[in-house]
């Protein structure tokens, strides 16, 4: 006799129970991966923003023999990258700096002398690349998760399917350094090449058409020396760059061939047609200025024309501009009368912000600098 089987028509809503658990499930599973990427996503974007801001910072140090002051915390007692101890510990500061919970962890800084040499690199999606060569000076950071209750990100979607487990997410940067291949002139003033070695002057006065021309040796980025040759004794005015202006200067490049003015008509036409040129230079009192570094063409002194090798920054502190003065010096030598223009401050090695970073060897190894970030 055959057996007559129930019918599961009465079993739907049982059915639609279990699917439901079921579904639930998925979803929270789907959920709580979901959540899990999206805290690696953006803690990975956290420790790689440290990274790249603590490598430039860091670089900036190497490059200036910095002591490390940040935010008014105090400098170190000695130029950071020349201590291992310093240099970590200031690229610590300057990635929690960057972090929005300030709990990053910077695990190595290396790089060129006198930073501790780097070890071999270790493949990976977010590893640094190798430095090219033509980057003699480079230094490399690397960043990596710090939680409150350990070092790394705890999984959700693990702990949700009884496994403990945590990821410690990484970040690497780097950044060389090197002279800079350009700069922004707000102010039109160009220095003898054959000077430059006034660092720390306190004034300066500039030279008439007549100074001599003189030769210089240089070194240069390839390690020998050439000679050069422009005028000395001080500074002039470049009457090829239009008006100064704070806002939109001009980007001033190496081997640029800058005209300069060398009558006293000359020069009160620069300031003369420029409306806003007093005010600017006002305005400028305190700054940090960059003049270019030039050195005389043939036949200079009839055509006026230089090449521009490098350049230096100026803190600026006040002026007599034909007579004209600014600032509240009041130490200004007999020299600076209504026919002369003169100026007060001090040279800084200086890093260019946004500059690139010059790879001619024939650079010759002087002026500002520049800090670029690499692969």
């Amino acid at each position: 006799m055959l057996k007559k089987f129930k019918s599961i028509e009465n079993e739907d809503g049982a059915i639609a129970v279990i699917f439901a658990i079921i579904t639930s499930l998925v979803v929270v599973g789907l959920l709580a991966l979901v959540i899990d990427v999206s805290a690696l996503y953006a803690e990975r974007r956290v420790v790689q923003n440290a990274a790249d801001s603590a490598v430039l910072a860091t670089a900036q140090e190497c490059a200036t023999s910095g002591t490390g002051a940040i935010d008014g915390s105090g400098a170190y007692g000695s130029n950071v990258c020349a201590n291992q101890i310093y240099v970590k510990e200031f690229a610590g500061k300057y990635a929690n700096l960057n972090s929005p919970d300030s709990l990053t962890d910077v695990s190595e800084v290396c790089g060129s002398s006198p930073l501790n040499s780097c070890a071999s690199l270790t493949s990976g999606k977010y590893e640094c690349h190798n430095v090219d060569s033509k980057y003699p000076t480079y230094v490399r950071v690397k960043t990596s998760t710090r939680q409150s209750s350990g070092t790394g990100i705890k999984s959700i979607f693990g702990a949700a399917s009884g496994a403990s487990s945590s990821t410690t997410v990484v970040g690497c940067a780097q950044a060389a350094w090197g002279i800079a291949a350009s700069a922004p002139v707000i102010m039109p003033i160009a220095l003898s090449v054959c000077d430059w070695q006034l660092t720390g002057a306190n004034s300066l006065v500039n030279f008439d058409a007549t100074s001599p021309t003189v030769q210089c040796s240089i070194k240069n980025l390839s390690g020998n020396f050439s000679t050069h040759a422009s005028a000395t004794n001080g500074f002039n005015v470049i009457s090829n760059l239009g008006c100064p202006g704070i806002g939109t200067p001009p980007q001033v490049k190496l081997g640029d061939v800058v005209h300069i003015a060398t009558t006293g008509p000359e020069l009160n036409q620069v300031a003369g047609t420029c409306g806003e040129f007093q005010t600017q230079l006002s305005n400028l009192i305190n700054a940090k200025v960059f003049f270019p570094l030039v050195e005389c063409q043939s036949n200079c002194d009839a055509n006026n024309s230089y090449e521009v090798l490098g350049f230096l920054g100026f803190k600026y502190t006040g002026s007599k501009w034909m007579g004209v003065t600014h600032g509240t010096n009041s130490n200004w030598p007999s020299a600076c009368d209504a026919t002369r223009i003169c100026l007060y401050g001090t040279f800084e090695r200086s890093v260019v912000p946004g500059a690139d970073i010059s790879l001619d060897a024939g650079t010759p190894d002087i002026g500002a600098l520049a800090v670029q970030l690499l692969p």
